[in-house]
């Protein structure tokens, strides 16, 4: 069990790799986060085999790592208030039934100050998809199990901020289990 007071888990480094398969991780803030800077996080891989883990007061998972970095989820609980997950550029791969992410509240329009390129919004989504320019802006979801319970949106994609030389992509994979109306 780990409860911390602002932040939990902070990763930083080249091809640094955080893994977590069960026990109890809460913060009033990002209970996992990085950075966009390149330099700063290329390469990062965070894996969630179980757990859970909850912010208080904001987003659990903020994910603007870049170049090649890999956020894979197969288990467990994770649980903010303003969005399970945001990610803002890296890759995104969630699986197995017992995944769930959800978010508990929202603001009723969202929005964020064009100049603000980084930090959370209070979507509500259970996962977020915030394309933006200043994290490399590609960000790539293959979804193929797992629960989504939110505020508003199970599922919420849009650019915040965009530059001409960024092209802001977003792929996004997922299958439907069946028996599941789309």
């Amino acid at each position: 069990t780990l409860d911390a007071g602002g932040y939990a888990i902070s990763v930083f480094g080249e091809n640094t790799k955080v893994t977590v398969d069960s026990g109890s991780i809460s913060a009033d803030y990002y209970v996992i986060s990085g950075n966009g800077m390149a330099t700063r996080t290329s390469g990062s891989v965070i894996t969630i085999n179980g757990g859970t883990l909850t912010s208080r007061e904001d987003v659990a998972i903020h994910h603007p790592q870049r170049s090649g970095s890999k956020l894979v989820i197969t288990g467990g609980t994770i649980e903010g208030v303003w969005a399970g997950i945001q990610m803002c550029s890296g890759s995104l791969t969630v699986s197995g039934d017992d995944t769930l992410i959800k978010a508990t509240s929202a603001t009723d329009f969202p929005d964020k100050d064009d100049e603000a390129a980084d930090g959370s919004i209070e979507d509500g989504a259970a996962i977020s998809l915030l394309s933006r320019s200043s994290y490399g802006g590609d960000i790539s979801v293959d979804i193929s199990g797992g629960t989504f319970e939110a505020v508003h949106y199970p599922i919420k994609y849009y650019g915040v901020k965009t530059s001409a030389t960024s092209n802001n992509q977003v792929t996004l994979d997922y299958a439907i289990p069946s028996g599941v109306e789309s």
